[in-house]
C-alpha cells in the first residue's frame, strides 16, 4: 500500500508550508506517544518516520493541526495505519483538513467533547482550486481503510474554504468508530 500511496502522492504539487512540531513523550504508565502539533509541511513525513523509528514502542499519536500538505499528511497517515497506532484529539485541540486522514488511520480513534475534527476538499496550494488528484487519493485511501463512502461525500461536499465537522451524530451515522473519552 505504501508504494501505491507514494506513487499517487507524487501526482500532487508540493510547495512550502510551515513545519509541524513532533514531540515524543511517555505517560505515567510508560505508554509512549507522539504529539503532532502545527501545520504539516515539507519534510514532516520524514521527521515523523525518523522519530517513530527511534521510538518503536510508541502506541499512539496526539493530533493538533489545521492541516497542511496532502503528500506529507498522507505518508504520515499510512505510517500510523501500518504501525496500528491509536489516535487522539484532546479538548481545545483541532484536527482539520489533511490531519483528518491521519486521525482516521488510527487503529482506535479517540476524541474529547471540546475537540474539533473537520474536513474539506483538498486544494492546490498554488492555484487554490480544488485538486481532483488529491481528493481522489484521499477518497481511495479512506476506501482502503474500509470507511463508508459517506465519509468521502462529507469530505468533498464542503466548500474548500469551509469545514464539515465530524459530530457525534455523523460518527454514529457513518459508523466511523470514533470513541469519546469524556
Amino acid at each position: 500500500m505504501k508504494k501505491l500511496l507514494l506513487a499517487l502522492s507524487l501526482l500532487l504539487t508540493a510547495t512550502t508550508a510551515n513545519a509541524a512540531d513532533f514531540i515524543h513523550d511517555v505517560t505515567d504508565t510508560d505508554n509512549e506517544f507522539i504529539i503532532i502539533r502545527g501545520e504539516i509541511g515539507v519534510g514532516d513525513a520524514q521527521k515523523f518516520q525518523d522519530l517513530i523509528s527511534k521510538h518503536p514502542k510508541t502506541k499512539s499519536v496526539v493530533l493538533n493541526s489545521n492541516g497542511g500538505l496532502v503528500y506529507e499528511g498522507m505518508i504520515i497517515a499510512a505510517e500510523v495505519h501500518d504501525r496500528e497506532l491509536m489516535t487522539f484529539i484532546f479538548n481545545g485541540d483541532v484536527c482539520f483538513s489533511i490531519c483528518a486522514p491521519i486521525f482516521f488511520s488510527g487503529k482506535e480513534k479517540f476524541i474529547q467533547q471540546e475537540a474539533y475534527l473537520g474536513v474539506h476538499p483538498a486544494r492546490s496550494t498554488q492555484t487554490k482550486l480544488v485538486s481532483i488528484d488529491a481528493n481522489a487519493l484521499i477518497a481511495w485511501y479512506f476506501g482502503t481503510l474500509g470507511y463508508d463512502l459517506g465519509l468521502v461525500e462529507l469530505w468533498i461536499s464542503a466548500k474548500p474554504d469551509k469545514l464539515n465537522f465530524i459530530t457525534a451524530q455523523i460518527n454514529l451515522e457513518l459508523n466511523l468508530g470514533i470513541k469519546s473519552i469524556d
